[in-house]
């Protein structure tokens, strides 16, 4: 029996010889190189055990199905010290991609796949290749796994690129009052004491709000204009920053961070920002009226109402802020029915902008009534389609800036004084970077979260100039702002508004970013981010 055994399956074909491989040999020296460019990172101990394990080489049987063992480890090791996402992350992003269109997600691949490493690896293998008959290519990449213990990859790269070097002071303290000192070096046990400081912070921090108007209060309007899907960095792709419509703006919030990459959560943190950030779990613990920026409103005689461009989102934000706080019960109160600009990828209807901003002001026009609008738009989310064909985000984002602009026009036509608050929500993830690709909103990385919200005082007199912010603010410097135009009296000729002084006090926020399953913050001048899972450690986001 054991000879008919031995007959089938040879066991001389398990002999095991141990000798080098050029190709492999040049696989690691070229992965060391990216890892001292900062392409990838790097673990010795799965790299040296799995670069002793090229080595081995049994009878032709066996061998043939042992390289491929090989190159799959390799490949997924590879994988593994690369920077892009986890497959778990993918996997629980999937949905995110779905409102793509095809021409994209091919887009998509082809940015997960480099071709151009691919390119150079192949001309590299050819130079290893060579180089084989004049050196030992095991002892080289044996000297080379040493180098990357001698030698940091941050140190190499900047003599590489005679780049001045920063030196980092530990003892760095933030100046502005509002925000929370840095020290330490970038450990687990540094960046965890900073978001607990932060989130206690936040928990017990409040804006003061008036609980009544001075006699001589001059009467505005306020509207709060959100738009889905539009951060600084979309708008920098497509040189969108020098559109008209964009710099007839007063005071610019560029530092301004939409913590989330859910635009559910996102309104959600803004109706409760009269508190500070709190964490999402906290969110959404239990209602909090003292937090509502809308009761706050509506306390002072403002008539709160809502209008949205789509059936579907008024549906979805109406339902989950609901049940955590204050919330116009008047909404998309239509004179007319506005006309479809898009079909959305579920094949909702996406009202024409234009229309309601229209209704607005038809609304705000026959009544004398102090009023609060909040208005929603959705035109610029993933997916949405005209005669069947989707529109580009491009395309989308020129027409409602133009839409935008042509209701600034109209409520100064209005004649009513009308402070006017735009707030863009996370960002559309139209470009990747190492740590997450393009289309993934795992982690809210400030690519997707770092917005630039809007305030205008339409009907103002002698406001020559702009001011913009760049401090690090989040949601409760809409509330502050707000706060103070209804306690400052602003429209008043007593009181002149100056918008360095009032800029002053806007409450600052650190970058910190949540989803349901990612944290992310800024450290000093660096990045990292984390699970949301006890116990998982901090990485540094690279870009």
């Amino acid at each position: 029996m054991f000879k008919s055994l031995k007959d089938r399956f040879n066991l001389q074909s398990l002999k095991c010889d141990w000798y080098g491989s050029w190709f492999w040999n040049g696989f690691y020296i070229f992965k060391i190189l990216m890892y001292f460019f900062l392409l990838i990172d790097f673990n010795l101990p799965l790299n040296a055990m799995l670069f002793a394990a090229t080595h081995a080489h049994f009878q032709r049987r066996i061998q043939k199905y042992y390289r491929i063992i090989i190159a799959i480890l390799c490949l997924a090791l590879l994988y593994h010290d690369s920077y892009l996402p986890s497959l778990k992350q993918i996997l629980a992003q999937r949905s995110n991609l779905t409102g793509f269109s095809l021409s994209y997600v091919t887009e998509f691949l082809l940015d997960f796949v480099n071709f151009k490493l691919i390119g150079l690896f192949a001309v590299a293998i050819v130079i290893v290749k060579a180089a084989s008959l004049y050196l030992r290519g095991t002892t080289c990449v044996i000297l080379c796994f040493v180098l990357t213990q001698l030698v940091s990859s941050d140190t190499l790269l900047k003599n590489f690129t005679k780049e001045n070097n920063v030196t980092i002071n530990t003892n760095f303290i933030l100046k502005n009052k509002d925000l929370i000192a840095q020290r330490g070096t970038f450990n687990n046990t540094n960046l965890n004491r900073y978001l607990e400081a932060f989130t206690k912070k936040e928990d017990s921090r409040s804006i003061e709000v008036p609980y009544s108007l001075e006699s001589s209060f001059v009467p505005f309007n306020i509207v709060l204009l959100t738009i889905d899907n539009v951060a600084n960095q979309d708008l920098s792709t497509f040189n969108a920053n020098d559109v008209y419509a964009l710099k007839r703006f007063n005071l610019y919030l560029t530092g301004f961070n939409s913590v989330t990459t859910d635009f559910n959560e996102s309104k959600l943190r803004l109706f409760q920002s009269i508190c500070g950030q709190k964490k999402q779990d906290n969110l959404i613990d239990k209602r909090n009226d003292k937090c509502s920026l809308i009761k706050m409103i509506e306390q002072l005689g403002y008539d709160a109402v809502a209008f949205f461009n789509s059936q579907k989102e008024l549906n979805s934000i109406a339902d989950k802020i609901g049940k955590y706080t204050h919330f116009p019960v008047n909404l998309n109160p239509y004179v007319v029915k506005p006309r479809v600009l898009y079909k959305g990828s579920d094949r909702k209807d996406i009202y024409n902008d234009e229309d309601i901003f229209n209704s607005y002001i038809r609304y705000v026009g026959s009544s004398d009534l102090l009023s609060f609008a909040y208005i929603h738009s959705s035109s610029l989310l993933n997916g949405n389609r005209d005669n069947n064909f989707e529109v580009s985000y491009e395309e989308k984002l020129t027409s409602l800036l133009v839409r935008i602009n042509k209701f600034i026009d109209r409520l100064e036509d209005l004649g009513k004084p009308t402070l006017l608050i735009m707030v863009p929500t996370a960002g559309a993830a139209l470009k990747g970077d190492k740590t997450q690709l393009k289309g993934m909103r795992a982690i809210p990385s400030d690519s997707i979260t770092n917005t630039t919200a809007m305030i205008k005082f339409c009907g103002m007199k002698n406001l020559p100039h702009t001011v913009s912010l760049n401090d690090p603010v989040s949601y409760q410097s809409i509330a502050y702002i707000i706060a103070k135009t209804l306690s400052g009296n602003i429209y008043s000729e007593k009181y002149p508004l100056s918008l360095e002084a009032f800029s002053e006090d806007i409450p600052r926020t650190e970058l910190v970013g949540e989803t349901d399953s990612h944290y992310f913050i800024k450290y000093k001048d660096k990045y990292f981010y984390k699970t949301t899972e006890s116990g998982s450690n901090w990485k540094e986001y690279v870009r």
